[in-house]
């Protein structure tokens, strides 16, 4: 995955330059004048310039930063975050665009040298960047689960230490979560337990699963890493969720929930489960109840295959 050497597109003289009243804004925009008028006064995004009598004059620069962070509401990010993230690129000197720009080759090679690094500043700094230029469940699948597969595949040959590679899995697994929490809970959402079997670490698979499905307005439960079997249908029985992932990447990992096949089955005339990731080929054949996914893709289309997505409610 090349570096993208195309320069990030800058502002010119004419895009600063204040000619429109706050009623062409909002046509231009698409948001009505309150909603302007709110931003402006909360989060102080945009910031128009005044004409000689007080009223509104935006420029084509304050038009692209309210059409950049309506992009960003409009994905459930809740607005005083994206006010800030708006506030960052405008101070960086970075000209805003209608859809914010993708520069993922090049955040994935930033973000792999940070961890291999051990530079975690360094790493959250280009996470932080990553948010200005895409949604915050690309930059999971996108940037941090590339970055850790590269990371990954480069381990398995011996280029990357343990140590390294385990860093990297920290800074994903700590942004992951985050991401999750910009979504407001759903009480009406279907209830969403996802767990890696026993023995399973790797775990980030599940969890960019786990945020393409809250971003898309469901209720989730996250349990991570090595979930023994018991303590999963403990919170089965607890929370009677809707759907249950478990996740494996390699069939070993499956064999407890293979024995215990017998105990799984009276839950699965109320829950569906889906068995997810490369080890869990066949799990279905060998008497467990669900269906299987083996991608991520896959994974999320099983998850609302006959339940209708609730779209997400930022948190305000």
């Amino acid at each position: 995955m090349g570096k993208d050497t195309q320069a990030p597109p800058t502002s010119t003289v004419d895009d600063a330059k204040p000619k429109y009243t706050i009623r062409a804004a909002a046509q231009r925009t698409g948001l009505p004048p309150e909603t302007l008028r709110a931003w402006e006064k909360r989060y102080g995004v945009p910031a128009p310039a005044r004409s000689l009598s007080r009223y509104r004059l935006y420029s084509e620069e304050d038009l692209g930063e309210i059409r950049w962070m309506k992009v960003l509401v409009d994905e459930g990010i809740p607005p005083r975050q994206a006010a800030q993230l708006a506030r960052e690129r405008r101070a960086a000197g970075r000209a805003f665009q209608d859809s914010p720009a993708r520069e993922t080759g090049a955040l994935v090679l930033d973000l792999k040298s940070a961890c291999l690094a051990y530079d975690e500043d360094r790493a959250h700094k280009i996470l932080r960047h990553a948010a200005t230029v895409m949604r915050p469940n690309e930059i999971m699948r996108k940037v941090l689960l590339a970055a850790v597969a590269e990371i990954n595949r480069d381990w398995e040959t011996g280029l990357v230490t343990p140590a390294q590679e385990h860093f990297a899995s920290k800074i994903a697994r700590r942004f992951g979560v985050r991401i999750m929490s910009l979504f407001r809970e759903r009480t009406d959402a279907n209830t969403v337990v996802l767990a890696c079997a026993p023995g399973e670490h790797r775990e980030l698979g599940l969890l960019t699963l786990a945020v393409e499905a809250r971003a898309s307005g469901m209720r989730i439960v996250y349990l991570g890493a090595d979930v023994p079997v018991d303590a999963l249908l403990s919170a089965v029985r607890d929370l009677r969720p809707t759907i249950v992932v478990v996740a494996a990447t390699m069939t070993a990992h499956l064999d407890p929930w293979l024995a215990a096949a017998a105990a799984v089955r009276p839950h699965a005339r109320k829950t569906r489960f889906l068995w997810a990731g490369p080890g869990v080929h066949q799990a279905t054949a060998k008497g467990l109840p669900g269906v299987e996914a083996t991608t991520i893709d896959e994974a999320l289309q099983a998850l609302t295959a006959g339940h209708p997505v609730i779209p997400p409610t930022a948190a305000r």
